[in-house]
């Protein structure tokens, strides 16, 4: 997919366009292969249960599918956010006649022994960036999770015997 990134180049020109499509072209399918696969894993019985209970093809998709596919979501999305970054890279190395490209050309001109030093700490802090990006996103699934099972009735305590 990164090698489409001169064709949108073409396509949608130099600016932001052509560099939200490398974005979204490398964040999308992660998450969509990953909630297609959640979904297609959802334990029958309980469609059939939904079903039964005369459920709607929106309430079996809204109270079956996506609470199932759910980890599978979460997992994609965090895999997204791993991909949408370098999206962000790659467009602007490809396509850039400001920004990240245009300074790391200009800063090589004057500082030629310790460009790759400096090249490596900003990717270093963008692998930062998309760690906590993706920490952030499990914390959040954790809460909704907790939540939604504190909501519902359900506890991990074991009963009194």
């Amino acid at each position: 997919t990164v090698a489409l990134a001169p064709l949108f180049i073409f396509v949608f020109g130099i600016d932001a366009p052509s560099k939200m499509a490398v974005v979204f072209l490398l964040a999308v399918f992660p998450i969509v292969i990953n909630t297609a696969t959640g979904m297609r894993s959802t334990d029958q019985v309980y469609i059939e249960a939904a079903r039964s209970f005369s459920a709607s093809r929106i309430q079996i998709f809204t109270k079956v599918l996506i609470p199932s596919a759910l980890p599978f979501i979460v997992a994609g999305l965090r895999l997204g956010i791993g991909r949408g970054l370098v999206g962000v890279v790659v467009g602007e190395f490809i396509g850039a006649r400001a920004g990240l490209y245009r300074s790391y050309r200009l800063i090589a001109a004057y500082w030629k022994d310790d460009i790759q030093e400096r090249l490596r700490a900003n990717l270093d802090e963008l692998d930062d960036l998309t760690e906590t990006l993706a920490l952030g996103l499990s914390a959040a699934f954790r809460r909704g999770v907790e939540d939604a099972r504190e909501e519902a009735g359900l506890t991990d305590a074991v009963a009194p015997t």
